[in-house]
C-alpha cells in the first residue's frame, strides 16, 4: 500500500513539475539556438481535460526580428484517443509575432538559426513505411488566431502578413459531411483582406464557397521577383463557389477585380492604366480535371490607358471597355469554341509613332463573335460586328486625313489554315461622314460615303488567290482640288460592280455601273470651268487588263469651256455612247455617239485665233508644272503603232446651234447654224472604207443646207463623192470677208449654191451650181479692191452689172477638177453669160403712181454702172425711225402697206431693205453710255467707249432692218422678193434721218 501511495505521489510530483522542466528547457533551448533574450512566463497542463495554456513566450536577439506568443491554448478530446481519433478540441493562439529571413547563407526564424538545426539534425534510420493505412483520424473542431504578425525577408521576397482574426471550424476526418468553414481577415504587405470560406472538402462531392476581399494589394510586393517591372495595387470582390465530384463539377465566380495605378516600366516599354476593372460572373464545367465549358458574362473597364515605346510608340487611350457574355466550349480538354456577344468601347484614342499621329474620340464595336478552334489552333472567327467610329484623326508626314464618323454593319468571317488566313468573307455596310483629305498637292473633301457589299477573300499557299465582290457604292458631296488648281467637284457619285473571284495580279471588274451627279471640273486658277454637267452614267462596264468596254455612256446637260457669266465653248443637252469598247489601249470601238441639242461657240480673236481654244490652253497650262524638253539624240521606247480608232455612227439630233464670230475682220462676222440633221457612219482611222455621211443645217434663220455622200476619210488616197445644197443664202452676212478679201462689200444679195463631186484617188471632178440673186456690192476703199478688180480685168460692180439677167440674177456652173491639193475652177461660165443690161426706168412710173404720197423721193441710176456703184438701180423714201430706237415712225406703217401692195403686184420686183444709224442715233446713244461708264471701277477710254458706240449702231441698223423685214413678210411679201443689206453705220453726215433705206 505505502509503495502504491508512494508511486502515486511520485507521478503526481512528475505531473506537477513536469510543465517548469518543459518552460526551462524551452528557455534554454532558445538561448542555446540563438536567443540572446528568452522568457517563457508559465505552460500550464490540465491533464483532467486534456488542455495546455502557453503564456508570454519571447526569444529576441540584436538585429533580428522576435518570436513572442501572448497565448496558446490547446485542447485535446480523451474521449476520442479510445476511438483512435486525435480530436484539436480548441486551437487559441493570440498576440503572435515572429518572422523568417535570411542572413548570408542562413536562415532564420525569429533569433533561431533555422539552418544550424538542420545542420545538428542527426541521419535517420532507413525505415520502410507500411502499405496500410492507419487506422487513426484527425480532426479539428475549433482553431482560432488573433492578431498574428508574421514577416518574410528572403531575398528576394520581402513580405509581411498581419492576421487580425482566423477561425477554422470542422475539418474531422471521419465526418465527411462536416461543413468547414474558414474565416481570416488581415492585411497582407499593408492590403486588408478578408476571406470566408465554407466548404466540405472530405466527400467525393466536394462543395465549397469563398468569399474574398482585398483593398489596394501592392502587385509589385510579390510580383517583384519575378516581373520587376510591373507596379499597382489590386482590388477584389469576389465570391466562388466549387462543386466537384471526382474532378468533375463546376467552379464559378461573380464579383468585380479592380487593378488600380498598373505600371509596367521595362527597358524601352512603359505601359500605364490608371484604373482597370473586371464586373461580372464566370462557369468552369470541368470533365476529369478538363475544362468542358467555360463562360464569362460581364463587363472590363479601363480609365487612362497610355503605353511608350522609346520614341517608336506613343499611344493613349481615356476608355477602353469590353462588355460581353462569352461561352468556351472544349472536347477531350482542348479549346473548340468561344461564342457570344460583346461589345468593344474605345474613347479619345490617341497614337503616335514616327511620321504617324492617330486619333479618335470614340470607337464602338458590338456583335456576336464566334471561334471555331481546330487540333492546329483557330480555325474559324466570325464577328457580327457593329462598327461606330467618331471623329477620327491620320496625320501621316504630309498627308492628313479626318473623318467624322465611320459606321459599318454586317458580320465578318475569317477561316484560319496552316500559315494565315484561308477565308474572308465580309457582309459590308458602311457609312462614311465628314471625310476631308489632305497632302501637299492635293484637297479631297466629301460629305458622306455608303458602302456595301458582299465581300469574299481566298488564300492559297499563304498567297491571297482571289477576291469576290459586289460593292455598291455611293459617295456625296465630293469636292477635290489640286494645287494646279484643278478641281473637281460632284453632289453624288455612284458605283455598282461585281468581282468574280479576280485575282489581285489581274484585276477583273464587270457588271459596273457608274452615275455622276452635277460634276464640275474647273482650273481654279484661269479661272476656267473645263466641263460641267447634270449626269454621268456608265452602265455594264467591264475592265481587265486587256480590255475596257461598256454597254453605254451617258452625259447630261454637258458645259465645257467657258468662264462665269459667259457661254460654253461647248453645251450639249445629252451625249449618248453606246457599245464601247478599248482593247490593249490599241483599238477603240464605238457602235454609236447621239449628240442631242448642242451648241457649239467659236469666237476669232484679231490675231486670227479662237479665243476659246486660246483660253482652254491658257487653263491647261496652269494645271501642269514645267515640263522637261526630251534629250537630244535620245529615241522614244515606244514602238507603238498608236491606236486605231473605229466609230459605227455619229450622229446629232433635235436641234444643235454653231455660233461662229470672227474679230479679225472689220465689221465683225457673226453667224448662226442651226444643224437639225447630221449623221457620219462608218468611222475608222484602220481603214481606207469610205464612211457615209449626211446632214441638214439652217443658217442664220433662212438659209437651209443639205448635203449627202460618202468619202474614206482616212488612207493616203481619198475616194468619195457628195452632193450639197444650199439655198437662201444672205450675201450680207458674210461682207466683212468680201471686204477683207476681194475689197467689196455685199451690201445686199441671196444666193443657191449646188454642188456635184466625185472625189477619185483624191482627184476632185463635179460641178459646182451657183445662183445668185439681187447681189449688190459696195467698194471696201482698201488695198484688196484694186487686186481683185485687177484680176477681174473690171470693177467687181462692172462684172455684176453685166452678168444680171432681166430679173437680176447671176447663175454660174463652175467646174470642179484636178487634185485635193490644188483644186481647179472654171471661170468660162462668166464669160458665156455676159450681156448687156438695160436700165430698168420702165418701173419708174409705176413706182411714182403706187407710193403716193411718197414717190416724191424715188430716184433712179443713169446707167448700170451708176447703179451697181450705189447699190441699187431705184432707191425709195426711207422709213423713218425715232432716234436711238428701234421703233418705226407713226407713218410707217401706211408706207410699209403701200410698198407691199407693189411688189405683190409685181413678183419679179426685188426690195433692197436696209437699216442705217446715222448721228442722231449715235447723240441719242451716247449720254447713257457715258454715265454707265463713269460708274466702272476703271472707266473706259474714248477710243474703247466708241468702239463700243460703233457696235450697238452696227446692232442697231441691222435690227431696223430686220422690223422693216417683218413689216413686209407680215403683209404678204414673198420672201423672195426681200432683200436685207449689210448696214454701214454713217455718223459723218449730220444730214441723215434715222430710218431703213428701201431700195429696188
Amino acid at each position: 500500500m505505502k509503495l502504491l501511495l508512494s508511486l502515486i505521489v511520485i507521478v503526481l510530483l512528475g505531473l506537477h513539475t513536469l510543465p517548469y522542466l518543459v518552460r526551462d528547457q524551452v528557455v534554454i533551448w532558445l538561448r542555446d539556438h540563438g536567443a540572446q533574450e528568452a522568457h517563457f512566463e508559465a505552460i500550464n497542463i490540465n491533464w483532467f481535460d486534456g488542455s495546455i495554456a502557453l503564456t508570454k513566450l519571447s526569444a529576441t536577439a540584436p538585429d533580428a526580428p522576435p518570436i513572442n506568443v501572448g497565448q496558446l491554448d490547446l485542447g485535446i478530446d480523451y474521449k476520442a484517443l479510445f476511438e483512435q481519433r486525435v480530436l484539436v478540441k480548441h486551437l487559441a493562439v493570440k498576440e503572435v509575432q515572429t518572422g523568417l529571413y535570411q542572413k548570408q547563407d542562413d536562415l532564420w526564424l525569429g533569433p533561431i538559426n533555422l539552418s544550424a538545426l538542420s545542420d545538428d539534425k542527426p541521419e535517420s534510420p532507413d525505415t520502410t513505411a507500411s502499405d496500410e493505412p492507419s487506422a487513426w483520424r484527425f480532426g479539428i473542431q475549433s482553431v482560432a488566431i488573433d492578431s498574428l504578425v508574421w514577416a518574410l525577408d528572403i531575398p528576394p521576397y520581402k513580405q509581411s502578413l498581419f492576421i487580425e482574426t482566423a477561425e477554422l471550424n470542422s475539418l474531422l476526418q471521419w465526418d465527411e459531411q462536416a461543413t468547414t468553414a474558414l474565416q481570416l481577415k488581415g492585411t497582407l504587405n499593408g492590403s486588408s483582406f478578408d476571406i470566408e470560406s465554407e466548404a466540405t472538402p472530405l466527400p467525393a462531392q466536394k462543395v465549397s464557397t469563398l468569399s474574398l476581399k482585398l483593398d489596394q494589394f501592392p502587385l509589385e510586393s510579390v510580383a517583384a521577383p519575378w516581373v520587376p517591372q510591373l507596379k499597382g495595387t489590386l482590388t477584389t470582390n469576389l465570391s466562388v463557389k466549387v462543386d466537384l465530384t471526382d474532378l468533375s463539377g463546376r467552379i464559378e465566380h461573380t464579383g468585380d477585380i479592380k487593378v488600380t495605378g498598373f505600371r509596367w516600366q521595362d527597358e524601352g516599354l512603359s505601359a500605364k492604366d490608371q484604373v482597370l476593372t473586371w464586373a461580372g460572373k464566370g462557369v468552369v464545367d470541368l470533365k476529369d480535371a478538363a475544362p468542358e465549358k467555360i463562360t464569362l458574362a460581364g463587363r472590363i473597364q479601363s480609365n487612362g490607358v497610355a503605353l511608350q515605346q522609346d520614341d517608336a510608340l506613343d499611344l493613349t487611350l481615356a476608355k477602353l471597355g469590353w462588355r460581353g457574355d462569352i461561352a468556351m466550349a472544349f472536347a477531350n480538354g482542348q479549346l473548340k469554341q468561344v461564342k457570344g456577344p460583346q461589345t468593344v468601347s474605345l474613347g479619345q484614342l490617341d497614337l503616335t509613332q514616327p511620321g504617324l499621329q492617330l486619333s479618335a474620340k470614340s470607337l464602338t464595336q458590338q456583335g456576336p463573335l464566334t471561334l471555331d478552334f481546330g487540333k492546329q489552333g483557330p480555325q474559324r472567327i466570325t464577328l457580327g460586328t457593329a462598327l461606330d467610329v467618331q471623329t477620327l484623326s491620320l496625320q501621316q508626314g504630309e498627308m492628313a486625313l479626318q473623318l467624322d464618323s465611320v459606321r459599318q454593319q454586317g458580320p465578318l468571317s475569317v477561316t484560319l489554315g496552316e500559315g494565315g488566313p484561308q477565308q474572308v468573307t465580309a457582309a459590308i455596310d458602311a457609312a462614311l461622314a465628314g471625310l476631308s483629305l489632305s497632302q501637299p498637292a492635293l484637297q479631297l473633301k466629301m460629305a458622306g460615303a455608303d458602302i456595301r457589299s458582299q465581300t469574299e477573300l481566298a488564300w492559297r499557299e499563304a498567297e491571297l488567290a482571289t477576291i469576290s465582290a459586289t460593292p455598291d457604292i455611293r459617295l456625296k458631296g465630293l469636292d477635290l482640288s489640286q494645287t494646279t488648281g484643278l478641281v473637281v467637284r460632284t453632289d453624288s457619285a455612284t458605283l455598282k460592280a461585281q468581282l468574280n473571284e479576280m485575282s489581285p495580279t489581274a484585276p477583273k471588274i464587270t457588271a459596273a455601273d457608274v452615275a455622276l451627279e452635277q460634276l464640275y471640273v474647273a482650273a481654279d486658277k484661269a479661272p476656267l470651268t473645263l466641263a460641267s454637267l447634270d449626269q454621268l452614267a456608265l452602265s455594264n462596264g467591264y475592265y481587265d487588263a486587256k480590255m475596257i468596254s461598256a454597254d453605254r455612256i451617258r452625259l447630261a446637260n454637258l458645259k465645257a469651256n467657258y468662264q462665269e457669266g459667259s457661254a460654253p465653248m461647248v453645251a450639249a443637252g445629252s451625249i449618248d455612247i453606246a457599245q464601247f469598247s478599248m482593247t490593249e489601249l490599241a483599238r477603240l470601238v464605238i457602235e454609236s455617239i447621239v449628240i442631242n441639242q448642242m451648241t457649239t461657240e467659236v469666237t476669232v480673236t484679231k490675231a486670227q485665233a479662237i479665243k476659246e481654244v486660246e483660253r482652254l490652253q491658257a487653263a491647261l497650262a496652269t494645271l501642269s508644272g514645267p515640263s522637261a524638253a526630251p534629250e537630244k539624240g535620245v529615241k522614244s521606247d515606244n514602238n507603238d503603232a498608236g491606236m486605231t480608232v473605229r466609230i459605227g455612227k455619229v450622229s446629232l439630233a433635235d436641234t444643235n446651234l454653231v455660233r461662229f464670230a470672227d474679230n479679225s475682220v472689220a465689221p465683225r462676222f457673226q453667224s448662226e447654224a442651226s444643224i437639225t440633221a447630221l449623221n457620219i457612219a462608218n468611222i475608222d482611222t484602220g481603214s481606207e472604207q469610205q464612211s457615209q455621211f449626211s446632214a441638214k443645217a439652217t443658217i442664220n434663220k433662212r438659209a437651209s443646207l443639205a448635203v449627202d455622200g460618202k468619202l474614206n476619210l482616212f488612207g493616203a488616197d481619198k475616194n468619195g463623192n457628195w452632193k450639197l445644197e444650199l439655198n437662201n443664202m444672205q450675201l450680207p452676212v458674210i461682207s466683212p470677208y468680201a471686204g477683207k478679201f476681194i475689197g467689196y462689200y455685199l451690201q445686199s444679195g441671196q444666193m443657191n449654191f449646188a454642188s456635184d463631186v466625185t472625189l477619185k484617188k483624191s482627184e476632185l471632178s463635179g460641178t459646182n451650181q451657183i445662183d445668185l440673186r439681187r447681189i449688190e456690192v459696195q467698194p471696201a476703199q482698201n488695198s484688196a479692191t484694186g487686186k481683185f478688180n485687177q484680176q477681174l480685168s473690171m470693177p467687181l460692180g462692172t462684172a455684176i452689172a453685166v452678168l444680171e439677167d432681166g430679173n437680176d440674177n447671176i447663175k454660174l456652173d463652175l467646174p470642179v477638177e484636178g487634185s485635193l491639193n490644188d483644186p481647179k475652177f472654171g471661170y468660162q461660165s462668166i464669160v458665156e453669160r455676159l450681156a448687156k443690161k438695160g436700165l430698168k426706168q420702165a418701173a419708174f412710173s409705176f413706182l411714182t403712181k403706187s407710193l403716193q404720197p411718197y414717190g416724191a423721193l424715188i430716184s433712179i441710176a443713169k446707167t448700170a454702172i451708176d447703179a451697181s456703184q450705189s447699190g441699187a438701180f431705184i432707191n425709195l423714201a426711207p422709213v423713218g425711225f425715232v432716234a436711238g430706237e428701234n421703233q418705226p415712225n407713226a407713218d410707217a406703217s401706211d408706207y410699209v402697206a403701200k410698198i407691199s401692195g407693189m411688189l405683190k403686184e409685181r413678183d419679179a420686183l426685188r426690195l433692197n431693205v436696209c437699216g442705217n444709224a446715222v448721228l442722231a442715233d449715235k447723240q441719242a446713244l451716247l449720254p447713257e453710255l457715258e454715265k454707265m461708264n463713269k460708274k466702272r471701277e476703271k472707266p473706259l477710254t474714248a477710243e474703247q467707249l466708241d468702239e463700243i458706240v460703233t457696235d450697238k449702231l452696227q446692232v442697231l441698223a441691222g435690227e431696223r432692218g430686220e422690223t422693216v423685214m417683218d413689216m413686209l413678210l407680215k403683209q404678204g411679201v414673198p420672201q423672195k422678193q426681200l432683200f436685207s443689206c449689210f448696214a454701214v453705220p454713217n455718223t459723218k453726215n449730220a444730214e441723215l434721218t434715222p430710218g431703213v433705206a428701201l431700195a429696188l
